[in-house]
């Protein structure tokens, strides 16, 4: 359903995501992460939904500084080339939104200097 051709059926899709995983069902984490490619869509509905998904779930107003660094890194870890693309055009969006505060780049900085590139041995 995520790759339906009806706009609306995907972004209900995404709504229903959403809505699972705040009741903490599983597999969701599967689901949410099979929609970041929809972060290039022509649609601007799409990707207002993905946004939202996203923001809202990993780094909302409420989330602590140190849980958005974690939900960070945990987006990274065993991300292929094509997910970092899309994290990248994810994370444009979040930060023209103003969603993170400086110390989640500094503490990035931090846990940067600390492991480098090996984001995989963190046990986030």
């Amino acid at each position: 359903m995520l790759s339906s051709k009806t706009i609306q059926d995907t972004v209900e899709v995404i709504r229903v995501f959403k809505f699972l995983h705040h009741y903490g069902l599983p597999y969701t984490e599967n689901g949410i992460r099979k929609m970041l490619p929809l972060v290039f869509s022509k649609e601007h509905a799409v990707v207002a939904a993905v946004v939202d998904c996203y923001q809202s779930l990993y780094f909302s107003d409420v989330t602590k500084v140190a849980e958005k660094v974690k939900n960070l890194l945990k987006l990274m870890k065993d991300a292929t080339l094509t997910d970092v693309t899309c994290i990248e055009e994810l994370l444009n969006k979040l930060i023209a939104n103003d969603v993170f505060e400086r110390e989640v780049f500094n503490n990035l900085w931090v846990t940067y200097l600390q492991f480098g590139r090996n984001f995989n041995s963190l046990s986030a």
